[in-house]
């Protein structure tokens, strides 16, 4: 049988099938919702996580606010600039959010951070926690210094005027905190200094802001593309009964159509979703995904062509295919990057393809 006859022939067969069609058609609607989801609730800024931490035993310090704290989260929150400031729950939260992808960067601060900065301390009192993804992290840390320097520049101000000045003696007489702290904002917010803001779009920079609705979407169509090749191998042993299409002709072809399939679905749907990690809606962006879409593929092939050929019986991989794709979901970046909590599992990970699309 001609090599293009018998795509066809394997195309029409696997469009036949009512699991096949339903999938084709559920996907890009349960994706189209979830960009529209999406759109309403995404900030168009890059989100950025903070904890404070009690320094005793790093958890979390609700009760140990200072008026300078309480302070500090205000201005983070509520400031106007690309970076958009969020409290999180606790450490591990903030450590699994950064690992996951849905906030660029996160930061563990003591509660008693501007006390001991008072006192000439600068180190271990703030905790960056960044992923390998992280690309703006040195100009994420200059916001947060500036704001930092804005509560502590005018106390450390009135110190040395009340301590250490030539004029300390005339304090309280002469001049209050009150005093000191009025001109000092004077001074802050009458254009008399200079400051630096960040205030590019965000679309100019690589990060990985994102909803938990699409945050995991490319890693979860290479596991379909995966998985259809699975169920394609697993339909060349049915018609491998038959000794006509025992070849190796029928075999890839077999393999490789429904992952045709998921793979162009995958592109219908990647870039019908304004924003999805990894993804660049742009001609160029597209032809890029095209090439790892291609290239991951062929890598599928290759490995179910080695697996069927060492193993001889269906029933086998019937049992090993769903223990892989486990295996795919646990160890591969889909969700959760488990080598960013124990680094011994990233040489673990390359042994699972959706890994290398991920890259």
């Amino acid at each position: 049988m001609k090599p293009l006859r018998l795509f066809w022939i394997t195309v029409k067969q696997y469009l036949c099938s009512p699991f096949l069609l339903l999938l084709l058609i559920a996907v890009p609607c349960l994706c189209l919702l979830a960009g529209q989801k999406q759109a309403q609730d995404t900030d168009d800024r890059i989100r950025i996580g903070y904890c404070i931490v009690s320094p005793e035993d790093t958890d979390t310090a609700e009760s140990a606010k200072n008026e300078d704290i309480v302070w500090l989260e205000e201005h983070l929150e509520n400031g106007d600039s690309l970076f958009a400031f969020y409290p999180s729950e606790s450490p591990e939260t903030l450590r699994a959010d950064v690992a996951r992808g849905s906030t660029e960067c996160g930061y563990l601060i003591r509660s008693d951070l501007f006390v001991r900065l008072r006192a000439g301390e600068k180190k271990e009192l703030v905790t960056l926690l960044t992923s390998p993804h992280t690309t703006m992290s040195a100009i994420i840390n200059e916001s947060l210094y500036a704001v930092i320097f804005q509560r502590l520049s005018g106390q450390v101000f009135f110190q040395y005027l009340s301590e250490d000045s030539v004029i300390a003696g005339y304090c309280p007489e002469a001049y209050t905190a009150e005093d000191v702290d009025a001109l000092y904002q004077d001074y802050l917010t009458n254009g008399s200094t200079f400051s630096f803001t960040y205030d590019n779009q965000a679309n100019e920079y690589h990060y990985g802001t994102t909803t938990v609705l699409t945050s995991p979407l490319r890693g979860l169509f290479a596991i379909l593309i995966l998985l259809c090749g699975f169920v394609g191998a697993l339909s060349y042993y049915q018609a491998a009964e038959h000794p006509v299409f025992a070849r190796w002709s029928v075999r890839i072809v077999r393999i490789t159509v429904p992952m045709l399939f998921a793979g162009v679905l995958a592109l219908i749907c990647l870039f019908g979703i304004p924003a999805v990690p990894g993804i660049t809606h742009s001609l160029g962006g597209f032809v890029t995904e095209c090439g790892k879409l291609i290239l991951y593929t062929l890598c599928c092939l290759a490995f179910l062509l080695i697996l069927t050929t060492l193993i001889p019986y269906r029933g086998v991989l019937y049992a090993l295919f769903p223990l892989y794709v486990m295996g795919c979901l646990i160890f591969s970046p889909v969700f959760l990057d488990a080598a960013q909590f124990l680094p011994s599992l990233k040489t673990v990970s390359y042994f699972f393809l959706p890994t290398w699309y991920l890259l």
